[in-house]
């Protein structure tokens, strides 16, 4: 994973550059501003012949305003700073190049009122926006909050100085007006926030720039959460052995199913089967067996006694007793919201000693009550929506939303489970802290049944590979990986889950080669 911090973290990794290494702070801030202006004559070339406007701040941030300036005015490129403050207000190494900047002739206009912000102008090339860095604590207002607006209005492209200024650097969120970047260039490592929506979509293109933090500076800080990355779970994709068979792969079992919810468990149980699970057995109410068995195939079937065309406590022994002759169980799709189907969740969930995901109604059974959860003898994968999510925490969707990292993260911990929390960048989080952001997956899968083809993924991956967290974050990141394959195809609109299964192949495909180290395209 590509380690991402807050915006704590990051403060402590310049203090330990300065304080520790003795590396000036105003070198780290040379550095930053240099790489900033040399980004911005490669990616915006001939624009930059238009003018650039910069917005600079009275911190640090603003100080890296000051040194793209300079560099951008060295190579003839006509530049207006604006700085958003008076200049005596401006300190430390922010102050160095300020003073720099004005002996060598820049004008920097001061502006700290309406009358000024009227000045500003934004006919150019390209704006860069240093007025703020990653300590944001509460939503911009009066004059930036109304730069921010004339920014986010101009026609000229944006060049966001470490992160777009109103964004919170460590949730992601949208706090109050917030600048709506083309480019963001960030310093050192990224910021959780900037890989989390809504703060990855107003961060545009996000590079990371060398400013001399050295990797073992790094190495220090436990860094917990990173983003996810294709060569992090490469090597379960090796070739299998020539002799192996089905057996080798794993026997995995779907429980679930009520009326009109037939589609949830045929489409995990074909999942399971698509990433190369060895067995399949979809357990469902007796009367809507012979619904499953006309639409699978590949999958087998085992009817379990039900009440209303639902699991129930009738169920429980013979659940009970196919679950232990499984490698993983999967307990949830389309289960149904009736009492009788919650009650026989709960009690499978308990008495069940087999690795086990849970999913949709089979989280809702625990509304309320996630601490129980710990309860559980074996090892737990959840994967809730934002929605299933608020339903366990107590909160609302919004509110999980908000700070996503912190809802994926308190499931875990208060479960004991490795928890996916389902939705644009998803998150994969152990009980321990970790956590894996995952960069794939695009607006179309917000759709019907993709979740459960999700959890037939990770069902049959887990079933292949013995730890838990590698599967969740091989699943995750390999079904947006198949959702951004289709949409580049049909579009985002039209994508349905079963263009996920049927893309499926062509992804594990390309993972397969790549692990031999062939060309994935051939």
């Amino acid at each position: 994973m590509i380690p991402a911090v807050n915006a704590e973290q990051m403060r402590e990794l310049d203090r330990a550059c300065i304080e520790g290494l003795g590396l000036p702070g105003v070198v780290l801030m040379e550095n930053a501003g240099r790489a900033c202006a040399e980004k911005a004559l490669e990616s915006f070339g001939d624009r930059l012949s238009r003018g650039v406007t910069i917005l600079c701040g009275k911190g640090n941030n603003g100080g890296d305003g000051f040194v793209i300036a300079r560099h951008l005015s060295n190579q003839g490129v006509p530049v207006g700073v604006y700085l958003f403050g008076r200049a005596d207000d401006v300190r430390g190494d922010a102050r160095i190049n300020l003073d720099v900047l004005r002996a060598m002739g820049v004008k920097v206009k001061q502006i700290t009122d309406g009358r000024g912000l009227r000045t500003l102008d934004l006919r150019v090339g390209l704006v860069v926006d240093a007025l703020l860095g990653t300590g944001l604590q509460r939503p911009l207002s009066g004059l930036l909050a109304q730069a921010v607006q004339r920014v986010n209005g101009c026609m000229a492209p944006v060049l966001a100085v470490d992160i777009p200024s109103g964004l919170s650097s460590d949730r992601g969120a949208l706090i109050g007006p917030c600048i709506s970047a083309e480019v963001t260039l960030t310093f050192g490592l990224p910021k959780i926030g900037q890989l989390l929506e809504p703060g990855r979509s107003q961060c545009g293109k996000l590079e990371v720039v060398d400013i001399s933090i050295p990797p073992e500076v790094i190495d220090r800080y436990d860094l917990c959460v990173g983003l996810l990355e294709r060569d992090d779970f490469s090597d379960l994709f090796m070739p299998r052995p020539q002799d192996s068979n089905k057996g080798s792969y794993g026997r995995v079992a779907v429980f679930g199913s009520s009326p009109g919810l037939t589609g949830a468990v045929c489409m995990a149980g074909l999942a399971a089967a698509r990433v190369g699970a060895g067995l399949v057995t979809c357990a469902v109410p007796r009367c809507l067996a012979p619904i499953i068995e006309n639409k699978l195939t590949e999958v087998m079937t085992r009817p379990l006694p039900e009440l209303d065309g639902s699991l129930c406590a009738e169920s429980l022994d013979q659940a009970l007793a196919l679950a232990r002759t499984q490698d993983v169980v999967l307990l949830g799709p389309g289960l149904g919201a009736e009492e009788n189907a919650r009650q026989f969740a709960r009690d499978f969930t308990l008495r069940c000693r087999k690795p086990l995901v849970i999913d949709a109604d089979g989280l809702n059974a625990w509304a309320g009550r996630l601490d129980e959860l710990a309860a559980r003898r074996g090892p737990t994968v959840l994967l809730p929506h934002p929605g299933e999510a608020g339903r366990l925490l107590g909160v609302s969707p919004d509110e999980v939303q908000a700070d996503r990292l912190l809802a994926a993260t308190t499931i875990s911990e208060r479960s004991g489970a490795v928890t996916v929390l389902k939705g644009a960048t998803s998150i994969v989080a152990r009980p321990e802290g970790l956590a894996a952001i995952v960069p794939t997956g695009n607006p179309g899968m917000a759709s019907g049944g993709t979740g459960d083809v999700l959890a037939g993924m990770m069902l049959g991956m887990w079933a292949q590979w013995n730890d838990e967290f590698d599967a969740a974050a091989a699943a995750a990141y390999i079904h947006g990986m198949a959702g951004d394959r289709v949409a580049q195809r049909i579009g985002e609109r039209a994508l349905i889950a079963g263009d996920l299964l049927d893309e499926l192949p062509q992804c594990l495909r390309r993972l397969e080669r790549e692990a031999r180290g062939e060309d994935p395209e051939n």
